[in-house]
C-alpha cells in the first residue's frame, strides 16, 4: 500500500532660501544703524520661515528632528526619539540612522517634496557661494585710543538658504505615535501645538475638551495592584495585571485615578498564539496501531469506545504508546491510573479515544475532561473507508486544532491492522 493510500485510509488530507552677499567696501558705517538693519533682516527671515507653519494643518506638517527635541504634555516630558522609534517599531538597539530611514518613508509626500526641494536649494546655494562670505551682525569695532571705527577681523561662514524647519518626522507623525498611548491624539482637530524652536520643545494640548487625558510618558508593568500603590515614582501610565487574566491601564495625577482595560501596549510583543511542537514528531506507527485497536472494538456488537496514551520520557528522550486498563461502553471509556506515571521523567503528552461509528467530534464530556496541558484526539467513523479524526492541544479548557501531520511522522510508514494483543486484556466491557 502506498503512503497516499495510507493517508486516505487514515482520513488525512494531503496538500497537493537664498541670501544676498553684503558689500565689504562700506566705510564710516554707523554702528547702531548697521545692527538695526541686521536685526530687522533676521526677524524678517525668521518670520518668513514661520509663516509656512502658522496654521494648524501647517504645523502638523512641520518636520522635526529626531534628536534633541522634547515633547511636554502637562507636567511630563518625553524625547521625540522615543516616539520616533515607537512609530517604526524599532527599539533602542536599532541604530538611529536606520530609524531615520524608516521614518522617511512615512513622511507625507507633499512634505517630503518640500524638504527635498529645500535641501537641494541649500546645496546649490552652498556650491555657488563657497568663496563668498557674509558679515556678522556686529562687524564693526571702535579703537578706544583713536576713536576710529573700523571693521572687525570677522570669521567667514557660508551663506545658507531661507531658514527652514528641517527634520526626520512631522508633528502629524508624532501625533500618530502618541495616539497609541493617548487616544485623544487620534483626532488631530482636538490637538493644538506650540513650537519652541529655540529650546527644541513641543507643547501639545487638548483644546476642545475631547477625552482630556493630560499626561505623557512610558508604561511600567506591575504584577500586583499593591505594587503599583507602593511605587513612589509612578510613571504616567501604569499597567497592572489582573486576576481576570487581563491587563489594566492606570492613569493618575493629583486630581484623580482611572483604571481601565488596556487596549494596546506597543511595548509588548505579539506572541505566536497556538500550538507548536518542540520535540520531534511522534512515530506514525503509533497512529496506525491505534486505529487498528479502535477498529477492533468498533466492529463488535454493540460497538464500544476505547483509549490509548502516548507518553514522553525525558530521560530516555523517547515516545511510547500505552493501553491503560479501562472500562468501556457504547458512550464512555474510563481509564485507571497508569503505572508508568510513577516515573517522574514520564508524562502523557497525547490522549486518544474512539467514537467508534460516530463522528470524531469532541463531546461536552470531552470538553469537561480535557483540561490538562496536553494534546487530545478523537477517532471516529471507524466503519467507513475514510475514517474521521481530530486533534486539539490546550490547557485550562482553551484548545487549538492540530492536524495529524503536525503531530505524527508518516515517512516510511505502511498500513497494518495489527496491534499488541496484550492490549485486549486491558479492556473490560461494561
Amino acid at each position: 500500500m502506498s503512503q497516499s493510500d495510507l493517508f486516505a485510509l487514515l482520513g488525512i488530507e494531503v496538500e497537493t532660501t537664498q541670501s544676498s552677499t553684503k558689500s565689504k567696501d562700506k566705510k564710516n558705517v554707523d554702528v547702531k544703524s548697521t545692527a538695526s538693519k541686521a536685526t530687522t533682516a533676521q526677524a524678517r527671515k525668521s518670520e518668513t520661515a514661520k509663516q509656512k507653519y502658522s496654521t494648524r494643518e501647517g504645523i502638523r506638517k512641520m518636520p522635526i528632528p529626531v534628536q534633541g527635541w522634547t515633547i511636554h504634555y502637562a507636567t511630563h516630558t518625553f524625547e521625540v526619539e522615543h516616539y520616533a522609534r515607537q512609530l517604526v517599531d524599532m527599539g533602542d538597539e536599532t541604530p538611529l540612522e536606520k530609524v531615520k530611514d524608516a521614518l522617511w518613508t512615512k513622511v507625507p509626500e507633499d512634505v517630503r517634496a518640500d524638504i527635498l526641494k529645500a535641501r537641494e536649494k541649500q546645496e546649490n546655494s552652498n556650491d555657488k557661494v563657497q568663496s563668498e562670505t557674509v558679515e556678522e551682525e556686529d562687524n564693526l569695532d571702535i579703537d578706544e585710543d583713536s576713536g576710529e571705527v573700523r571693521e572687525k577681523n570677522i570669521a567667514k561662514k557660508e551663506k545658507k538658504p531661507e531658514d527652514l524647519y528641517d527634520g526626520d518626522m512631522t508633528i502629524a507623525m508624532i501625533e500618530q505615535a502618541f495616539a497609541y498611548d493617548y487616544f485623544e491624539f487620534a483626532s488631530s482637530e482636538a490637538i493644538s501645538w506650540r513650537v519652541d524652536r529655540e529650546n527644541k520643545r513641543l507643547f501639545p494640548a487638548v483644546t476642545n475638551g475631547k477625552w482630556g487625558a493630560y499626561s505623557t510618558g512610558t508604561r511600567r508593568l506591575y504584577w500586583k495592584w499593591q505594587d503599583y500603590l507602593k511605587d513612589t515614582d509612578k510613571p504616567p501610565i501604569g499597567v497592572v495585571a489582573g486576576r481576570q487574566g487581563r491587563l489594566f491601564d492606570v492613569r493618575e495625577d493629583d486630581f484623580m485615578r482611572i483604571v481601565a482595560p488596556s487596549q494596546l501596549i506597543r511595548e509588548l510583543d505579539i506572541p505566536p498564539e497556538g500550538f507548536h511542537l518542540n520535540l520531534d514528531k511522534i512515530p506514525g506507527e503509533f497512529l496506525v496501531q491505534t486505529v487498528a485497536f479502535f477498529k477492533h472494538f468498533a466492529q463488535q456488537e454493540p460497538p464500544v469506545e476505547a483509549a490509548v496514551y502516548i507518553t514522553w520520557n525525558k530521560e530516555k528522550h523517547s515516545y511510547a504508546l500505552h493501553c491503560p486498563r479501562q472500562r468501556v461502553s457504547l458512550a464512555e471509556v474510563r481509564a485507571d491510573f497508569p503505572h508508568f506515571l510513577d516515573d517522574p521523567d514520564t508524562r502523557i503528552v497525547v490522549y486518544i479515544h474512539s467514537h467508534h461509528l460516530w463522528p470524531a467530534d469532541f463531546s461536552g464530556q470531552d470538553d469537561a475532561n480535557d483540561k490538562a496541558f496536553a494534546v487530545y484526539g478523537v477517532i471516529g467513523r471507524l466503519n467507513l473507508p475514510m475514517i474521521d479524526m481530530r486533534f486539539r492541544a490546550g490547557f485550562n479548557g482553551q484548545h487549538y486544532e492540530v492536524s495529524a501531520k503536525e503531530l505524527f511522522d508518516f515517512s516510511d510508514v505502511t498500513y497494518s491492522d495489527q496491534f499488541p494483543l496484550e492490549w485486549l486484556a486491558c479492556v473490560e466491557r461494561e
